[in-house]
Parts: structure tokens; sequence; C-alpha cells
């Protein structure tokens, strides 16, 4: 069963930096990868005749 649990003992890493690669860079990467999806070419495309 502890072995299921191992990879909860990363929440338990401190470091001043850590919530950088937390935090920090997942919005970043999210962000980048959403900035297609909010285009206004891919909104008129996804609605077709709606749009």
């Amino acid at each position: 069963m502890w072995q299921i649990l191992v990879p909860l003992q990363y929440l338990m890493i401190a470091h001043p930096e850590k919530w950088k690669f937390d935090f920090g860079l997942s919005i970043v990467l999210a962000a980048i990868f959403a900035l297609p999806l909010v285009s206004s070419e891919f909104v008129k495309d996804a609605l077709g005749p709606l749009g």
C-alpha cells in the first residue's frame, strides 16, 4: 500500500522556488497551449454556421 502513496511525498518538499515549477511553469504552458483555442479564427471555425 505504501508504494501507491510514495508519489504524495512530493508534496512534502519545501523549497522557496518550488512554486515556480508547480504553478508558474504549469500556468505558462497551459496559457501557451490554450492560445489557439481562443483565437478568433478557431472560434469562427468551431461555431461553423452558428457564428
